[in-house]
Formats: structure tokens, C-alpha cells, sequence
């Protein structure tokens, strides 16, 4: 599945569900860096970068690389970060399996000649905030997303609960 599937995939999902709104899918020369969507869930706004891998590497210790660019790990690292604290991921999907990683866990692995992340797959699954099969819905990503507002909110001392 390519990028724009999974875009249009995630806005049928999200038209199941009154609590989620997918605002924009931003493509644009112009805002090099700017991750694909904006989205909210309940009161929990964010921003989701999204990736998409055929399959898995054969073995299980071959790095599976995130093309996620350098500029747009630094935009979801500062929109995440103590000015912000927003909601910012990298929805990455293999097959037909998804992963919801925070840039944070991404940061400071190694990487590929074009900069990009990239672990083997075990530590990828290890280190993701969710995961799950397209096949099942998307209400665990929606859930994962609230989830993490909560912790964020808990983390600033914010009074939302």
C-alpha cells in the first residue's frame, strides 16, 4: 500500500468514528519537513507522519529502514517538545501491519546514506507506541492517540483528564 492509500484508508476509518477528525493532508513543496496530517481525536490534536513498506526484510536482523528525512524528524521532535507538547508520530505500515512511533524512539538510531532510521524489526515492534492489522480497524490507533494526550496532559500538570 502506498502513502496516498493509507491516507485515504485512514479518512474512511475515521469517517466511522464522530471523535475523529483527519483535518488535512498537507503536500506541499513549500513546507518541506511538515508531516502528511493534521488530525484530532476528541480534544487531542496532532500531527501524523506517515510511511509505508511492502513487507518485513526476509531476517529478522536486517534494519528495517523509516524514511523518515532528518528535517521531518526535527519538526515532529519540536512539535513534541516542552513548548508544544502536541501529539506527533510516524504511523508506519508494513504490509498490512501498522506501527505508531513517537520520533523520539527514532532519534539517535542508525542510520541509512539518506539519513533515514532504521532498526531491525523486533526492536521496531518494541519500541512502538501501538501496533496492529489494518484488517481489524483503525480504533486501537484512535485509542493509542487518546492515550498518549492523557500522558502528555498528566506530564504538563495539564487539568484534562
Amino acid at each position: 500500500m502506498k502513502e496516498n492509500s493509507l491516507w485515504r484508508h485512514l479518512r474512511r476509518e475515521a469517517k466511522k468514528d464522530r471523535d475523529v477528525v483527519l483535518w488535512k493532508r498537507h503536500q506541499s513543496p513549500y513546507q518541506a519537513g511538515h508531516p502528511d496530517v493534521s488530525f484530532r481525536v476528541g480534544p487531542a490534536a496532532g500531527q501524523l507522519e506517515l510511511k509505508t513498506l511492502k513487507d518485513w526484510p526476509a531476517r529478522e536482523s536486517t534494519n528495517v529502514w523509516v524514511e523518515v528525512t532528518p528535517l521531518q524528524l526535527q519538526f515532529l521532535l519540536e512539535w513534541r517538545g516542552p513548548e508544544c507538547q502536541g501529539l506527533a508520530f510516524v504511523l508506519v505500515l508494513v504490509g498490512r501491519r501498522w506501527l505508531l512511533l513517537a520520533p523520539e524512539d527514532l532519534q539517535g538510531r542508525p542510520t541509512n546514506a539518506a539519513g533515514n532510521p532504521g532498526l531491525p524489526r523486533t526492536q521496531l515492534e518494541e519500541i512502538a507506541r501501538a501496533q496492529g492489522d489494518l484488517d481489524d480497524g483503525l480504533r486501537q490507533l484512535w485509542v493509542a492517540l487518546w492515550a498518549e494526550f492523557l500522558a502528555t496532559c498528566r506530564r504538563s500538570g495539564a487539568p484534562f483528564e
